[in-house]
């Protein structure tokens, strides 16, 4: 019978991501031993997206906590370097529930997720979460005009910040305000 770091990596070889994170010299190792979130996006989802599709990208689905949907917060810090946030919002779905969650469609920024909570656990028994997402979650980070450094004030933006400056972020002639 196959250990539970193997299950972490089956539970994702079908997903597009796998090649992108087996390419990687460090995160295999790191997913082996972790307790983690991941937001995988199908591979329909990864064949749309028309940004670059590397590892931080795939950082930016992780979450170093193991998180349930039922147990989401509202802001989740990710892996990718400075730790931008993930945000999760609830919006009811028109379906009753005797658990109550179900009721709900959970968006991480963007992406639904379509199916949630499937658990596995690392080598050292450290419990991983899976949730299967439908579009790439695509990075809010700030673009430094070459040889500038990013303030640390626009690492993790809020809304303030995207309106603001909304050209760091590439949103500019993307999203309006009414």
């Amino acid at each position: 019978m196959s250990n539970n770091a193997e299950l972490t990596i089956v539970s994702f070889s079908s997903f597009q991501v796998a090649a992108i994170i087996e390419n990687d010299r460090v995160l295999p190792q790191m997913m082996q031993t972790m307790s983690f979130t991941a937001f995988m996006p199908t591979n329909e989802a990864m064949d749309k997206y028309e940004g670059e599709k590397n590892v931080k990208l795939i950082y930016y689905h992780l979450a170093n906590i193991p998180y349930t949907a039922q147990h989401l917060p509202d802001e989740i810090n990710t892996q990718l370097s400075g730790n931008p946030r993930l945000y999760v919002t609830r919006l009811p779905s028109g379906k009753a529930s005797i658990t109550g969650w179900e009721d709900f469609n959970i968006f991480i920024n963007n992406a639904k997720i379509l199916q949630a909570n499937h658990i596995a656990a690392a080598e050292d028994g450290a419990e991983q979460v899976l949730h299967i997402v439908d579009q790439v979650i695509a990075p809010t980070i700030a673009k430094a005009a070459p040889n500038t450094p990013v303030t640390a004030a626009y690492r993790n933006p809020d809304a303030q910040k995207l309106l603001k400056k909304p050209n760091l972020y590439g949103l500019v002639n993307q999203h309006s305000v009414t």
